[in-house]
C-alpha cells in the first residue's frame, strides 16, 4: 500500500490461484437461489430470536457476486450497495438488477482503499468470497476494510474458503497467509475480534465446495 492509499489490487490470475486450488465449477442458478434461500432464512431466525418480525437493515454492502445472486433479495428491502474488485463481475450485476428495477442500488468497484472509505456505512456485510480470479491474500486485506464499514451492532454474513485439503496445519504460525490460497478460519476468527464482532455460527457449506476447497459460514454482530 502506498501513501496514496491504493493498492495492488485485483491482479487476475487465472483460473487457478497459485498453490493448485482448483476451481472446477462454474455458476449455477439452482445452487445460487438455495443459497439465497439459506441467507434469508438464516438472517430471519436471528431477527425472530430478538423479537422482530423480519429482518430490515436499512444499508447493505455486498461484496463478491460471482457465485451467488444475494443482490437480488437484499435489492428488495434495503439501500443496497453493490461491491466487487472484478468489473466484469459488477457490469453483469448492474445489468441483472437493472432488469429488476432495483432503483434502490448502487454499484462500486473497488479500485484502491479510498473507494472503501468512501462507502456509507452499513448496518448488513454480505460477502461470499470467490478464489478464482483473486487471491487470498487481497480478499483478506479488502474484507478486513469492508468490516470497520459495519456499524455497532450491525451483522456480517460471510461465506469464505477456508481449508484446501492439501494443508494439514491450518493454525496461527504454522504457515504464513501469504502462502495459501484460502482464508484459514483463525484469520478470519482474528478479523472479526479486531473489529469488535461477537461469533454467532460457524458452519461448514457444502453448496460451495470446489474440488479442492472447503467454504464455512460466518455470522457475527459488532459489539463496538
Amino acid at each position: 500500500m502506498g501513501d496514496d492509499g491504493g493498492f495492488d489490487w485485483w491482479t487476475p490470475v487465472g483460473n487457478a490461484p497459485p498453490g493448485g486450488a482448483v476451481f472446477s465449477y462454474s455458476y449455477d442458478e439452482g445452487r445460487a437461489s438455495a443459497l439465497a434461500r439459506d441467507d434469508a432464512a438464516l438472517l430471519d431466525n436471528f431477527y425472530g430470536r430478538r423479537g422482530q418480525a423480519s429482518p430490515r437493515p436499512s444499508q447493505v454492502i455486498e461484496f463478491g457476486v460471482e457465485l451467488t445472486r444475494g443482490s437480488d433479495w437484499l435489492a428488495r428491502s434495503a439501500a443496497l450497495t453493490v461491491t466487487d474488485i472484478i468489473p466484469s463481475d459488477i457490469y453483469a450485476a448492474r445489468k441483472r438488477l437493472q432488469a429488476k428495477s432495483a432503483s434502490n442500488t448502487k454499484f462500486v468497484i473497488l479500485q484502491n482503499r479510498r473507494d472503501i472509505d468512501t462507502l456509507p456505512s452499513c448496518d448488513l456485510l454480505y460477502a461470499i468470497l470467490s478464489l478464482r480470479h483473486t487471491r487470498a491474500t487481497v480478499l483478506a486485506q479488502v474484507l478486513d476494510l469492508l468490516l470497520a464499514k459495519v456499524a455497532q451492532d450491525g451483522l456480517t454474513l460471510l461465506r469464505v474458503p477456508t481449508q484446501h485439503k492439501h494443508y494439514q496445519f491450518m493454525l496461527p504460525g504454522s504457515q504464513e497467509l501469504g502462502e495459501l490460497d484460502v482464508i484459514p478460519q483463525w484469520k478470519l476468527f482474528e478479523m472479526l475480534n479486531s473489529k469488535g464482532f461477537s461469533l454467532l455460527l460457524v458452519q461448514e457449506e457444502p453448496l460451495l465446495r470446489a474440488a479442492d476447497i472447503l467454504y464455512h459460514t460466518f455470522l457475527a454482530q459488532r459489539q463496538n
